[in-house]
C-alpha cells in the first residue's frame, strides 16, 4: 500500500513539473516568435520608407509651425493586413518625414516606422498600450488615454482634450507646449496646419511632442 500511495505521489509530482514546465516552453517559444515577428516587420517597413528618404527636408521648429495634418499617402495594400506608407509635408507639400504602417487590428497588431532627416520613431500596438522607440532606444508607451510614459511608468507627456474641440493640447512636464488641431470632428478651420499655436515650447521637448503628434495622427484614429 506504501509503495502504491509513493507511485500515485510520484505521478503528481511529475505531472505538475511537466505542467510547469510546458507552460516555460510556451511562453518562451511565444516570446521568440513574436520577436522574429518584430524584425520581419520592422526590416519590410524600413525598406518601404526608402522611395523617401533622399527628398526629406529638415524638421525644425520652423517646420513645425508650417507642419500639415493631412498624411501624403503614396500606397496603400489591403490583404491580410493593410500596408500604408507615405509621408508628412508642409502646408507647400515639403516632405518632412516619412511613414510606414503595417496594420492587422483583427489580431489586435500594429506597427508604424517613422523617419525624418534626424529622427527614427517605431510604434508598436501590445494589448491597450503602444510602445514606442526613438533613434534606437526605448521612449516609453502610450495608453489609450494618451498619456506617454517612461520605461520607469512616469508620465512624461500627455494628450488632453480641450475646452475646444478644435484642438488638443499638448503637455510636457506640466506644460501646455502645444496645440495640435482637430479636423474629423466638424470644427471649421482656416488652414490645414497640424498646430494651432505654441507655448513654452522648448527644444528638449521635440522627442515628447513629435512622439505624441505622430501617435495622434497616424495610430489614434485607427484604434477608434
Amino acid at each position: 500500500m506504501a509503495g502504491l500511495r509513493f507511485i500515485v505521489f510520484l505521478a503528481i509530482i511529475l505531472g505538475s513539473l511537466g505542467f510547469i514546465l510546458y507552460q516555460i516552453l510556451s511562453f518562451l517559444g511565444g516570446t521568440s516568435s513574436a520577436a522574429r515577428q518584430f524584425r520581419k516587420d520592422l526590416r519590410m517597413l524600413r525598406r518601404q520608407l526608402g522611395d523617401f528618404r533622399e527628398g526629406l527636408i529638415p524638421f525644425d521648429m520652423e517646420e513645425y509651425r508650417i507642419a500639415s495634418s493631412s498624411p501624403v499617402i503614396k500606397y496603400k495594400r489591403r490583404g491580410s493586413a493593410t500596408i500604408v506608407r507615405g509621408f508628412l509635408s508642409t502646408i507647400y507639400q515639403e516632405p518632412i518625414m516619412a511613414f510606414a504602417l503595417k496594420d492587422q487590428l483583427r489580431h489586435n497588431r500594429l506597427m508604424l516606422v517613422t523617419e525624418s532627416e534626424s529622427d527614427e520613431f517605431i510604434f508598436v500596438l501590445r494589448d491597450k498600450e503602444t510602445l514606442v522607440k526613438h533613434n534606437g532606444k526605448d521612449l516609453g508607451s502610450i495608453n489609450e488615454a494618451g498619456q506617454l510614459r517612461d520605461t520607469n511608468g512616469a508620465v512624461i507627456g500627455q494628450l488632453n482634450d480641450s475646452d475646444n474641440v478644435s484642438y488638443q493640447k499638448i503637455i510636457v512636464s506640466d506644460r501646455d507646449v502645444a496645440h495640435m488641431n482637430v479636423y474629423d470632428n466638424g470644427a471649421s478651420s482656416e488652414s490645414d496646419r497640424m498646430f494651432s499655436l505654441f507655448h513654452d515650447f522648448l527644444p528638449e521637448d521635440h522627442e515628447e511632442v513629435l512622439a505624441l503628434s505622430l501617435y495622434n495622427l497616424l495610430i489614434r484614429p485607427r484604434l477608434a
